[in-house]
């Protein structure tokens, strides 16, 4: 023990003790869990410097952490986007899907007549007030679906790779094409075929999202 450590409180050792201890050599073979909120800097301007973007490395946990961002990359890789977020929940990933769509009043949303309960009062009880309309349509019908796109005009369809409880297949590269010509997003939700049976972003999809806590988890008991 130190002299400085032989001078603190008993209580003060008990919170701080071996908390700043060296990186260590050599890489984990499964990647570290970091629990933590935030994290520290040897001085301040290293801290604004990853603040303002200039350099890399992590301040708080809600901006990015690397247990998280590990996730993320491998979800990114299994599904081959361009990128990947994620979030506490699945339905806090379609809400940020369907924002990043550019929702504005006046703004309709095709959905999938089969689509999943929550994803539905989402967007009727969250979208709806601020004016985006949501119509259905079937999307295993690429001509009544085509039909619907050309009527409505939308700005975003919505749809599961197999649906939820269902199991109806959509037919992902005809719903693409048909957003493509219509100049709209492409959202799917492959939660149910995870990027081992299917990978939405390959047929034209421009956003695909999961609820990790079912198949990409392995199983019903992970958590979010």
């Amino acid at each position: 023990m130190s002299e400085r450590e032989d001078e603190l409180e008993i209580n003060t050792r008990v919170v701080h003790a071996g908390e700043r201890l060296p990186v260590p050599q050599g890489n984990p073979v499964a990647p570290p869990i970091y629990a933590t909120t935030t994290f520290t800097y040897d001085t301040m301007g290293e801290m604004d410097e990853v603040f303002a973007g200039t350099r890399e490395g992590y301040v708080y946990t809600r901006h990015g952490n690397p247990t998280v961002h590990a996730l993320e990359e491998a979800v990114r890789a299994l599904e081959g986007g361009a990128g990947a977020c994620a979030y506490a929940s699945g339905m806090a990933a379609m809400h940020a899907a369907l924002l990043a769509c550019e929702l504005s009043p006046g703004a309709t949303v095709l959905a999938s007549q089969d689509l999943y309960g929550a994803t539905a009062s989402l967007l009727k009880t969250v979208f709806a007030p601020f004016g985006v309309k949501t119509e259905q349509a079937d999307f295993t019908n690429p001509d009544e679906l085509r039909a619907r796109v050309s009527q409505l005009r939308p700005r975003v369809l919505i749809s599961e790779t197999i649906s939820n409880p269902l199991l109806k297949v959509c037919d992902i590269e005809a719903c693409a094409g048909a957003a493509l010509e219509a100049g709209a997003r492409l959202v799917i939700d492959n939660t149910f075929a995870s990027p081992f049976l299917c990978r939405p972003v390959s047929m034209g999809a421009d956003f695909v999202l999961h609820s990790a806590t079912k198949f990409l988890g392995g199983h019903g008991g992970a958590r979010a």
